[in-house]
């Protein structure tokens, strides 16, 4: 989730991109809110989901669904 957000690649979410981010998943078009979901889903960024990104990122949900006010990105 972290890296659809980091739109520069910078490894850190800056004020503009936090904005981008809450308005597409808040009040984004539908359109751009599928393109962020494949985004997030596709992991290497070569266009395509594989069978192992999907279950990398479905891996982490648990950890954002049931920890929302503790989520710590380390890496």
């Amino acid at each position: 989730m972290f890296r659809t957000f980091d739109a520069d690649n910078s490894g850190r979410i800056d004020f503009k991109e936090f904005l981008l981010a809450i308005n597409i998943t808040s009040t984004g078009k539908p359109e751009q809110k599928l393109e962020w979901a494949f985004q997030m889903y596709d992991v290497n960024g070569d266009g395509t989901i594989e069978p192992s990104e999907m279950a990398e990122i479905i891996g982490v949900w648990p950890f954002v669904i049931y920890r929302p006010t503790s989520l710590v990105v380390q890496g």
